[in-house]
């Protein structure tokens, strides 16, 4: 069964009729991706760093998994990179959530385009500074803050109707007085078909790496992709 998604993002039409053999087979793969349900796997749900295990546009949430099949601009950074190729146009794009226990997240990103090339760079803060600390039962012994940070930037090529991209991560986190750096990758493909009206993609999304923070790392939640989107309108 497919995963059906009707969304504005803007898709670039599929280009030539003909492909080569290359390109059949990619185009084999992603139309057998289509086929299926949008499908992650993933770490643990005990995976720190959310900045990077939640979408970070509202549009993109509303897609749930199938946003990993779209171009979402520069925000392909965080769902499949490849997809970002797809966009008509240079953007810029700003996001702002709110969520329980005044947990906030904001984005700034933008898209640049040339020719086949797509270049995407952006921000992506996330955090909250009303958790209670307590060593003990009882009271609390007061407030402190906890947040993530991400610099992100993209680069995307596409091909009739075929793209691959990657994009790199560099990663900061603070929890009360303790800080820690580190990065990731993440690189995909995705294809258009049915003159745009289709799409797909796979994606290795978030492989990398965290300095310790106090006593222990955090891991980066790295995930395995594939995703599907039909436009039905």
């Amino acid at each position: 069964m497919a995963v059906f998604h009707a969304s504005t993002t803007c898709r670039g039409r599929s280009r030539g009729r003909t492909c080569a053999a290359p390109q059949r087979i990619v185009l084999g793969l992603l139309l057998a991706i289509g086929l299926c349900p949008a499908w992650t796997a993933a770490q643990p749900e005990g995976s720190g760093l959310p900045v990077l295990r939640q979408a970070p546009l509202a549009s993109m949430l509303s897609a749930s998994e199938a946003h990993g099949a779209v171009s979402n601009g520069a925000a392909s950074a965080y769902s499949n990179p490849a997809a970002g190729a797809f966009a008509d146009d240079a953007a810029v794009q700003l996001g702002y959530t709110f969520w329980i226990s005044g947990i906030t997240t904001q984005y700034a990103g933008v898209l640049l385009k040339r020719e086949n090339h797509s270049f995407g760079f952006g921000l992506y803060n996330s955090g909250t500074d009303d958790l209670q600390a307590r060593d003990r039962p009882g009271p609390s012994d007061g407030r402190f803050s906890a947040g993530t940070l991400s610099l992100s930037g993209l680069y995307a090529y596409r091909w009739r109707n075929l793209a691959v991209g990657g994009a790199l991560h560099v990663l900061r986190e603070e929890v009360f007085q303790y800080r820690a750096s580190g990065y990731s990758l993440s690189a995909g493909i995705a294809g258009q078909f049915a003159s745009g009206r289709v799409s797909s993609g796979l994606s290795l999304e978030h492989a990398g790496r965290m300095e310790a923070l106090d006593l222990s790392r955090t891991d980066v939640p790295t995930q395995l992709r594939m995703a599907a989107a039909v436009r039905l309108a």
